[in-house]
């Protein structure tokens, strides 16, 4: 494993493990909110979430969308995380082919 991630880029391995990591905890926090809506307690803020979203947690936050039935009818939720995973996915393709970190 030491040998693998020595022979590869580190701003490689360390925008994969910060997507992995966004990702799981957008996606944890997304199924804690719905428990705490369950139980009437005090909840996450939407912005928070769709912050989460913005800096690359939009495919945590989608698929903790379709499996907690989560926020599924806000009009920012249904429509702005979607786009905001677009917005993950250009971005991300701009940082990995346009500034030269893959090699083709």
């Amino acid at each position: 494993m030491l040998d693998l991630i020595t022979r590869t880029e580190w701003p490689i391995v360390c925008l994969y493990i910060y997507l992995i990591g966004i990702n799981v905890y957008a996606f944890l926090n997304f199924g804690w909110d719905k428990f705490k809506a369950k139980k009437h307690k005090r909840r996450t803020a939407e912005r928070f979430f769709l912050f989460l979203a913005l800096i690359g947690g939009a495919p945590g936050i989608l698929l903790g969308m379709w499996i907690f039935r989560h926020k599924t009818k806000h009009a920012k939720f249904k429509y702005g995380v979607p786009l905001l995973f677009v917005f993950n996915l250009a971005l991300f393709y701009y940082i990995f082919y346009f500034l030269d970190l893959i090699s083709a």
